[in-house]
């Protein structure tokens, strides 16, 4: 799945005035890794939204609220992913 994949399918979750943002990284593996936590968080909480998930210089950067994620943690698995 390509990051306009998942933005299209999580668009619902993205919050106003971030709909041309959202995921920024395009990587396969990132986006399986959050298809399926969102798929998984979403059932529990369905009010997951979203604004950008980025690079900043060089570091995962999520803006996610979510009661259920702890948005560092998500940063750092990420990160890992990237740099495997």
């Amino acid at each position: 799945m390509t990051a306009t994949e998942f933005n299209a399918k999580w668009k619902p979750f993205i919050e106003k005035g971030f709909e041309d943002q959202g995921l920024e990284i395009d990587n396969e593996d990132v986006t399986e890794y959050l298809d399926e936590l969102f798929e998984d968080v979403t059932k529990l909480d369905p009010n997951l939204r979203f604004s950008q998930i980025k690079l900043k210089f060089g570091r995962a950067r999520a803006y996610i609220d979510c009661r259920l994620l702890h948005v560092g943690t998500v940063e750092k698995y990420i990160d890992n992913l990237l740099n495997k």
